[in-house]
């Protein structure tokens, strides 16, 4: 099983993307720069266990990668991680179907 970090910023992805892998050894840890790279890296790598997505990704809309990944994968989590504070872009992202704000 995958893990998949989708964040435009490389600093974020690559310190995430150490946590997991410390915290999960045995998983593949995909760093993904866009969230139009998904789908090939599905491909590739087979059906995630986690996402970790930015919420302010460029080409991307609000929380409309939100909906998109809940609605094909709607039992995967899904964790936002913004530098935007909680309130109106955390109930949005978890109205979207998000399992988790950061």
């Amino acid at each position: 099983m995958s893990l998949f970090i989708i964040d435009d910023h490389p600093l974020v992805r690559q310190a995430i993307g150490m946590l997991l892998r410390r915290l999960r050894p045995t998983s593949v840890v995909v760093e993904l720069e866009k969230f139009s790279e998904l789908p090939a890296a599905i491909i590739k790598h087979g059906t995630p266990e986690l996402f970790v997505l930015d919420l302010l990704l460029p080409g991307v809309k609000g929380a409309s990668a939100v909906s998109d990944i809940k609605s094909l994968y709607p039992d995967i989590p899904l964790a936002i991680i913004s530098a935007m504070p909680a309130g109106e872009a955390e109930e949005t992202c978890i109205e979207a179907g998000a399992d988790l704000y950061l």
